[in-house]
Formats: structure tokens, C-alpha cells, sequence
């Protein structure tokens, strides 16, 4: 059962691109990611599928890769009448496929030839599943490919316009505060499917939560007050969270209030990711994807009068 929201697709991809690039700057390869005009792919859709298999393609592509390159494409077609259609297509610089394997490859009862299986670790059901959820979206997933020259996985989709007025809020209307709440935690992020999941955890664990889609919304919202943490997703449309957190700390500066702990969010577990965290500002990062219990941990480091 598909669970259809607005989304914009480019959100989803930039976060598929952040997770999947710590693999490929593993193997020193480019992932590129180029996306259409974000007004033509605010869409009405299912987030959690739609990142399944952009994720799936992309990790098949890296993990088939030894050098080069793995590009991520996506535009929007118009079709006969008013219909519309989003084109993803993930190409890569790997091994390829021959005409037979192609014609196999989303069979989920075949593997690939074993001397690749035990170099890339084989291909396991990825493929199958994805072509199932694409088809299960009314759309279909095609695969051209040569050997040596690597190859290109194309996802075309009908989708239905998501009005203006059906997109998210940059800042969620607020609502009356919890009489019971342990705290207040100010929420930056800008994808949906990350929202759902990091809300759920802190509702769960008894925060009261305000979510911010944009570095810009997290300022505002923060300088409405009323804050006890904030978590700050670094990459975000209109300013990152690198820049929020620093403007979040000039107003504290100049301000009555006093310092408020901000624990960076972040795609990457790279070197240098913390002290970049630090010097915006921040007083922590954690990476994505991260479990209930991490999240506590965190919050009760800093919050340690509400941890209990």
C-alpha cells in the first residue's frame, strides 16, 4: 500500500547522495548528482519507496565500480494531455553486464557469475525488490549495459503534481506545549522521511517537537524561543545548518538568554566532520542513521536535568 505525500525528489536524492557518497569516496569514485528545477519535481508520492530504490540502484552501482564514476540523473517529461512523468537514471563506470545478463539481472532467483559474486559480494535481491516497488508505483525500471563500459539503470514514473499548498511548512504550525513534555527540541531538517523518523523517536522518548524544513526556518523558529536543544541537519536548502548554528549563537551573544546545546545531524562519519560541527557552533554531531537509544544518549549529555 503506497502512502502518497508531497515531496520533492531532489530532497530525496540529496540525501541518498550524502549517505552513499562516504562509500564512494571509499573507492575514490565521483558521485555526481544532477537534478531538475526543484518546482518541476514537487510531486505527490510514496517518500520511504522512492528513497528504497534510488538507494538500491545506487549502491548497486558503487558496489560495482572500482574507478570512475557513478552519476544520478533525474528530470520531468510531460506526457500526452496533462499527464507528467520524473525520469531517474543512475549510470555508472563498472564492469557492466552482457545482453544475457541484462536480460536476467532482475530475476530475484539469480545471482551473478560467481567469480563476481565473491569479488563484489554478490547481488543478492536488491534488484528484484526495487523492480517490484518501481512497478508497484505504476512505473517501470530498464537497464542497458555493456561489458567493461559500465551501465545505466533508468526508473520513469507517472506522477501527480503536489500543489503549493500541500507541501510542508518551512516551521510546523505550534501547537500547544505538552503540560508532561521532558523537553523541547527544535527539529532542522529537511526531508521527509528523516522528519517522520526523528520525530517519532523524540515523541516517543516525551519531547515536545517543532520541525524546521530550511536553515533558515530553524533561526526563526529558534529565535521565537522556547527551546531546550536543537538538532540541526547540516545540509538544508537556503542556508545550511553550518550557517543557522552561527547565527544562532551571534543572537545568543547579544541576547538575555543562555547558551542552548545544537547537536549537529549529518549524512557523513567522515574525518573532520565534528570539529566542523564545532567550529559553527555546534556542541556535538551525530551521524545518520542512528537508533532511539543513541538519540537519548545525546540528548541526555546535554539536557542532563531532563534525562531521567
Amino acid at each position: 500500500m503506497l502512502e502518497l505525500h508531497a515531496l520533492n525528489i531532489a530532497d530525496i536524492v540529496s540525501e541518498v547522495g550524502s549517505i552513499m557518497s562516504v562509500r564512494a569516496a571509499e573507492k575514490n569514485l565521483m558521485l555526481n548528482i544532477k537534478c531538475a528545477a526543484r518546482t518541476e519535481l514537487n510531486i505527490m508520492g510514496d517518500a520511504v519507496r522512492l528513497q528504497q530504490i534510488i538507494t538500491n540502484l545506487v549502491s548497486n552501482a558503487v558496489k560495482f565500480t572500482d574507478e570512475g564514476f557513478v552519476n544520478i540523473l533525474v528530470k520531468a517529461e510531460a506526457l500526452p494531455g496533462a499527464g507528467r512523468q520524473v525520469v531517474i537514471d543512475v549510470v555508472d563506470s563498472g564492469i557492466g553486464m552482457s545482453h544475457a545478463q541484462t536480460e536476467r539481472i532482475f530475476d530475484k532467483f539469480i545471482q551473478a557469475d560467481p567469480s563476481i559474486s565473491r569479488r563484489f559480494g554478490g547481488t543478492g535481491l536488491g534488484l528484484a525488490i526495487t523492480k517490484q516497488l518501481t512497478e508497484l508505483m505504476g512505473g517501470t525500471l530498464a537497464v542497458s549495459s555493456r561489458e567493461g563500459l559500465g551501465s545505466r539503470f533508468t526508473v520513469t514514473l507517472p506522477v501527480e503534481n503536489a500543489a503549493h499548498d500541500d507541501l510542508p511548512p518551512e516551521i510546523e504550525p505550534i501547537a500547544a506545549p505538552r503540560t508532561d513534555a521532558r523537553g523541547h527540541i527544535l527539529l532542522a531538517e529537511d526531508y521527509e522521511g528523516n522528519i517522520i523518523v526523528a520525530q517519532a523517536m523524540l515523541e516517543e522518548q516525551g519531547y515536545d517537537v517543532i520541525v524546521a524544513r530550511t536553515g533558515k526556518a530553524a533561526v526563526e523558529a529558534f529565535r521565537a524561543g522556547g527551546f531546550d536543544l536543537v538538532l540541526m541537519d547540516v545540509q538544508m536548502p537556503e542556508m545550511d545548518g553550518y550557517e543557522a548554528t552561527r547565527l544562532i549563537r551571534e543572537g545568543e551573544a547579544s541576547g538575555p538568554g543562555g547558551h542552548i546545546p545544537i547537536i549537529g545531524v549529518t549524512a557523513n562519519a567522515l574525518v573532520g566532520d565534528r570539529e566542523k560541527c564545532l567550529a559553527a557552533g555546534m556542541d556535538d554531531y551525530m551521524s545518520k542513521p542512528f537508533n532511539p537509544a543513541q538519540l537519548e544518549h545525546l540528548i541526555g549529555k546535554y539536557m542532563p536535568a531532563l534525562k531521567a
